[in-house]
């Protein structure tokens, strides 16, 4: 599976940052959350394709969603 350009570029710019900026380790974390939200929106994108869902469902995923309780 070859990844998209963009997902490409954000995986670069984590190597990038823990070879470099080591001292810096924000700036990795900063990019592999731009990774993993580039990867939900493309996987979000492809669930609009689904059936609907129901209320319940909706339910349970915006559960998902929010920070937990305390």
């Amino acid at each position: 599976m070859t990844l998209p350009k963009k997902a490409r570029r954000i995986q670069a710019q984590i190597a990038l940052h823990e070879r470099w900026h080591s001292d810096r380790p924000e700036l990795a974390d900063n990019a592999r959350r731009e990774l993993k939200t580039l990867a939900l929106a493309e996987h979000l994108a492809k669930v609009n394709e689904w059936p609907p869902l129901t209320d319940e469902q909706r339910e349970r995923l915006a559960e998902l969603l929010l920070p937990p309780r305390m």
